[in-house]
């Protein structure tokens, strides 16, 4: 992780990969009514892991039961993941009922709400909570992607496909890419300069 900090989330995928099958089962019984009982249960997990004494924005588990919880507290936003697959026909009508004022007006208050939390500090003590938002937040935004025709259309061209093919590679190594770019060149070239080298290397 101190060398490649993206590299954390790869045991709490691999932990809820072998339970995704229970997961998938889970929410064809409970729907929705799952997804909340899991948001509230991931908001409960991170404050039992600060209770133990450990950093809740953490991330790694400092013991098994602190390890334990930190994968509860993701939990949620597989499940999130799942319902839309199986609602996804449901969900798209919903989104496209509303109007797009509307939509821009709630999407503008969610991104305002965390950069609040993100530039006041406050998603440390209040990490449980942030967490449901950001689940909510991504589905609300995959909603709006996929519901849409027009900015479906957008989002399926060849450049867009081919970013989305890449992303998760690029997630696990753009940190170490970019530090090491930062490593030789700095003092040499300006940050500007920097960052135009290091882009395209992760690329």
């Amino acid at each position: 992780i101190n060398l490649d900090a993206p590299i954390w989330s790869l045991i709490i995928e691999m932990r809820v990969s072998l339970i995704f099958p229970l997961l998938v089962l889970y929410i064809k019984r409970f729907g929705w009514a799952g997804v909340a009982v899991a948001l509230f249960a991931s908001f409960i997990c991170s404050k039992s892991q600060a209770a133990l004494g450990e950093v809740t924005d953490g991330l790694v588990g400092e013991s098994l039961a602190g390890a334990l919880l930190l994968t509860g507290r993701y939990v949620a936003l597989f499940l999130l993941g799942v319902v839309m697959a199986a609602r996804l026909e449901r969900i798209k009508a919903m989104c496209l009922r509303i109007s797009p004022n509307l939509h821009a007006t709630v999407l503008g208050g969610m991104v305002c709400v965390w950069m609040m939390l993100a530039y006041t500090k406050a998603i440390g003590p209040h990490r449980g909570l942030v967490d449901v938002f950001s689940g909510v937040f991504t589905m609300y935004l995959i909603a709006l992607c996929v519901a849409f025709p027009k900015v479906s259309n957008k989002l399926s061209g060849r450049a867009c496909l081919w970013l989305g093919d890449i992303s998760y590679s690029l997630y696990l190594i753009h940190m170490p890419v970019l530090m090491s770019v930062f490593y030789l060149l700095s003092g040499r070239i300006p940050v500007i300069g920097i960052i135009a080298v290091a882009l395209p290397a992760m690329l």
